[in-house]
């Protein structure tokens, strides 16, 4: 259940937004996957004017089918089409939706791609094609259907983080049985992630490594791991040495509240 809580989750982040003029200018955006395809996130994001793409469950993007009044084919050599999930050419169509509960009558962007079937058939049908969806908010003349298919498809980045931060950090879970223990937790992992990417981007500002790959070339690599009754030390070069000593020293100088 992703979106549970998802409505005052949003309600609270566009709330402590910068109120500067020059922020209040800027368009905001919500993009989500199919869980939170639902009339209270809709709402929500159009009570604080933020534009939505939201991608859509197949049975509730089915019906809407047989609205779509025309498809529109792609030019196979051009590299910057939109594609299918899996690599099929697909064709591009949209209709209009009113969800229930809803303020405001949305769109609804499709695509489909042929099934990979040994036989042509005859006759066009629905069956004959694989589906996907997406409902907005935002009108065609701020982003062509194509733009915001590519849009949204931006959000894998987003899970990527996400799943580097679970797995990555071991925030999945938090450790500890007091919330203050957890807080005092959650404040070194956020400080260990800033620091581990900080140092990632610095390496390479155009394709920054993950946490994993970066702990393996630069912390695991130039130490030696030592486990011995129960206990874990590292042996470093006396160069790495003095500057893991320099970082230490820098942030005991950090002041943090936990009370």
């Amino acid at each position: 259940y992703s979106s549970q809580g998802a409505v005052t989750i949003i309600h609270e982040i566009f709330k402590r937004m910068p109120k500067t003029p020059e922020f209040k200018k800027m368009r905001k955006y919500f993009r989500g996957d199919s869980a939170f395809c639902n009339s209270a996130i809709f709402n929500s994001c159009l009570t604080k004017n933020a534009g939505f793409v939201i991608c859509m469950k197949a049975n509730i993007f089915n019906p809407l089918i047989k609205n779509v009044s025309h498809w529109k084919s792609q030019n196979p050599k051009d590299s910057k089409r939109i594609m299918f999930y899996d690599g099929r050419e697909c064709e591009i169509g949209q209709t209009l939706y009113s969800p229930d509960l809803c303020e405001q009558v949305l769109r609804v962007v499709f695509i489909r791609a042929k099934k990979e079937e040994p036989q042509e058939a005859l006759i066009e049908h629905q069956d004959n094609y694989d589906y996907y969806a997406w409902v907005t908010s935002i009108g065609e003349h701020e982003m062509s259907n194509v733009k915001l298919i590519k849009f949204y498809r931006k959000r894998g980045q987003a899970e990527n983080f996400i799943r580097e931060l679970k797995y990555g950090f071991d925030l999945k879970h938090y450790p500890c049985q007091k919330l203050l223990a957890n807080r005092a937790f959650g404040v070194i992992a956020a400080f260990a992630y800033n620091l581990v990417r900080f140092l990632s981007v610095s390496k390479n500002p155009t394709k920054p490594s993950y946490a994993k790959r970066f702990r393996n070339r630069y912390l695991r690599l130039p130490c030696q791991v030592i486990k011995h009754a129960g206990q874990v030390s590292f042996r470093l070069m006396h160069h790495h040495a003095k500057e893991v000593n320099r970082w230490l020293e820098y942030i005991q100088k950090l002041q943090f509240g936990f009370a």
